[in-house]
């Protein structure tokens, strides 16, 4: 008769292979099924797919006209940016010019009325000499 402790090694060995089986055997299973459902769910996308997409490719041909509206927008926003921009730099350089001619006139009109007050100063000085000195004889 073979040992208590025999006995008990090769029932738990037996149980340990029966466990073993029987965990393949429902890995199997798990497998066949994730299979079964991930191929019945990709044939149901595919499905959905095909469906819509007639109208995904209708809203991307959508999008991609109103890109191209965008960019010919920007475009256009460029185009008249860079326009007033040498529009503003033309009035720029016109009003600098008006402005150095401008201060070139001021400046000879000043030295104009400068001689002309020193003109007239020195005419009334010589005016008030000429008085000063006709009183002078008078008295």
């Amino acid at each position: 008769m073979e040992s208590l402790e025999a006995q008990f090694d090769a029932l738990w060995e037996e149980n340990r292979q029966k466990r073993k089986e029987k965990v393949a055997e429902l890995n199997n299973e798990l497998k066949r099924r994730v299979h079964a459902d991930l191929a019945a769910t990709l044939k149901s996308v595919q499905s959905l797919l095909a469906n819509e997409q007639p109208e995904l490719e209708k809203q991307i041909e959508n999008l991609l006209h109103m890109t191209d509206e965008l960019a010919a927008g920007v475009e256009m926003w460029q185009q008249k940016a860079m326009s007033s921009i040498d529009s503003i730099d033309k009035e720029q350089k016109i009003l600098g010019g008006m402005v150095h001619e401008v201060s070139i006139r001021t400046a000879a009109r000043k030295e104009d009325l400068l001689k002309r007050q020193q003109k007239r100063a020195d005419e009334v000085r010589a005016l008030c000499m000429e008085r000063f000195k006709e009183v002078e004889l008078n008295l």
